[in-house]
């Protein structure tokens, strides 16, 4: 299994959107798909300013990410992908749950080991 490190104090989660979420935005943060995007060897510049892996283009990216999923009930989500950045961007959930639920997906979905490193800003 690959290992995905996501430093708190630079993930731009819900709970702390600026603006649209972004794979890596002007204030070096970036979603939990921009984390990947880094940990897959993609270029910051690439991810820079894009709010989802489809539109930056490369092979790097894992498969699933894109692949449809079974018995999907969120209409707007054709995707992993889109699952993910839902979760990611979700108001009004606790740090904890939101943690939870990208370390579980991000291990059953795309293979990877997600640890968590720093402390939220506040």
């Amino acid at each position: 299994m690959k290992k995905l490190t996501i430093d708190r104090s630079m993930w731009n989660t819900g709970e702390r959107l600026f603006e649209e979420s972004q794979l890596s935005n002007n204030y070096g943060q970036k979603c939990c798909l921009g984390f990947l995007g880094e940990a897959c060897g993609i270029e910051e510049d690439d991810l820079q300013d894009e709010s989802l892996p489809s539109s930056v283009p490369s092979k790097k990216w894992p498969k699933n990410l894109f692949r449809r999923p079974k018995n999907n009930n969120i209409p707007y989500a054709s995707s992993w992908e889109d699952i993910f950045a839902v979760i990611n961007d979700i108001k009004n959930i606790d740090h904890e749950s939101r943690e939870a639920w990208i370390k579980e997906g991000f291990k059953r979905i795309l293979k990877y080991d997600v640890e968590f490193t720093g402390k939220y800003e506040e």
